[in-house]
């Protein structure tokens, strides 16, 4: 399926092509990327970057092919393009909704352009085009870097701001050393992380182990997995992301995926693992994506030691900047106190779409929600381990 549309301003035209089929993505690659490069120094570009997108898209079109399509927006002048938007039409309580290309699994929206003066008015002419077009029942946009042209576009195109969340940014590039950075950290906090290391040294040999290749960043991604979605059932909790079947498979494939960096960090006292994660290598960016932890060692602050060394790591490797993601928890507030606002944009496009978008998404949901942290722990734990798709 292909629309266009023309948006004039002033002595150029801007023509948009909307792209469903999966295949005729690959002839994007070489400037999709040429446009991905251009975003880094201003916002974390990898989750609009062509390898993770087509990885996404692949294995969701092949699995989820009822429920899941890809529409990838391009913006052209003339012939060249000049824009992407990396789009994807979702079936969910059933209505079609646009949503970012790679939700749930993506944490930060975008769009890549070659001139960001053009993404407003872009971003205004492709809403329109698809309130038209009725291509779907409304747009339920997450993951929003609050003040980027993303944001700026969609508040002018008249989307509304249904809820908010902050990630977490560690920022290196100030400090000529390390030691200067950890000096920005309170003196008494770097005191007891230090003594809490030292007892658990002194209880067993402690490492830090850095994982570059293939086969172990896999061991790391299957059991961090597995932890991960203990951990969630243990305290009555999930999410989209592991609600989705889809999920597990997505990244255990992410090692035999061309294009993808990835980086791996684990905590080993005795040999054995009480700390761990890994993420994504994108420009001078460290993607923190899914990390673990054994609760026996809580009472050391493991996870806050381990982080410490996973900042170390990525300064001492010429990696600038660490996206630590949503949600701001006290674990990664120890290393940092900066945070970016994320906002979620919704518009119903059809009267059903109203009705999810606004009466399920924003008022059942939540209430649902709520009444389900109302039950004891054990009915929680139950619950959280028969929707979360892994567990």
């Amino acid at each position: 399926m292909r629309i266009v549309d023309i948006l004039r301003d002033g002595n150029s035209e801007l023509r948009i092509e909307f792209i469903t089929d999966v295949e005729r993505l690959e002839s994007l690659a070489a400037p999709w990327e040429a446009l991905a490069s251009r975003e880094i120094d201003r916002d974390p570009a990898f989750f609009q970057s062509f390898a993770w997108s087509m990885h996404v898209a692949r294995l969701r079109s092949a699995r989820s092919a009822s429920s899941y399509r890809v529409c990838v927006v391009k913006v052209l002048r003339g012939e060249r393009l000049v824009g992407l938007w990396p789009l994807s039409l979702q079936r969910q309580s059933s209505v079609w909704l646009l949503r970012n290309l790679d939700d749930p699994f993506g944490q930060f929206a975008g769009a890549v352009f070659e001139d960001s003066s053009d993404i407003t008015p872009s971003i205004v002419a492709i809403v329109q085009a698809l309130r038209r077009e009725r291509m779907a029942d409304g747009m339920q946009i997450e993951g929003v870097i609050a003040d980027s042209p993303l944001h700026r576009g969609l508040t002018a195109a008249g989307l509304r701001i249904s809820a908010s969340n902050e990630a977490v940014i560690v920022d290196l590039r100030p400090f000529p050393s390390f030691p200067d950075y950890t000096r920005t950290i309170n003196a008494k906090t770097r005191k007891n992380l230090r003594n809490l290391f030292n007892r658990l040294n002194r209880a067993g040999p402690t490492t830090v182990v850095v994982a570059t290749e293939p086969e172990c960043i896999r061991k790391v991604i299957e059991s961090s997995f597995t932890d991960r979605v203990q951990w969630l059932n243990d305290h009555g909790k999930t999410s989209t992301a592991f609600r989705n079947a889809d999920f597990r498979p997505l990244v255990a494939a992410l090692p035999d995926s061309d294009g993808i960096g990835l980086r791996a960090f684990t905590l080993l006292h005795d040999g054995n693992v009480i700390a761990q994660q890994w993420g994504f290598i994108h420009g001078d960016r460290y993607y923190a994506y899914i990390s673990s932890r054994d609760p026996a060692f809580d009472a050391f602050s493991a996870g806050r030691i381990h982080l410490g060394h996973v900042i170390q790591s990525c300064y001492e490797d010429g990696l600038r900047i660490l996206e630590l993601m949503p949600p701001k928890v006290d674990y990664k507030m120890t290393w940092t106190d900066s945070t970016r606002r994320l906002d979620s944009f919704i518009a119903a496009f059809t009267v059903r779409g109203r009705l999810v978008l606004r009466l399920w998404l924003t008022h059942l949901e939540p209430a649902l929600r709520r009444v389900s942290h109302s039950f004891p722990p054990r009915i929680r734990r139950k619950l959280a381990a028969l929707v979360n798709a892994a567990g």
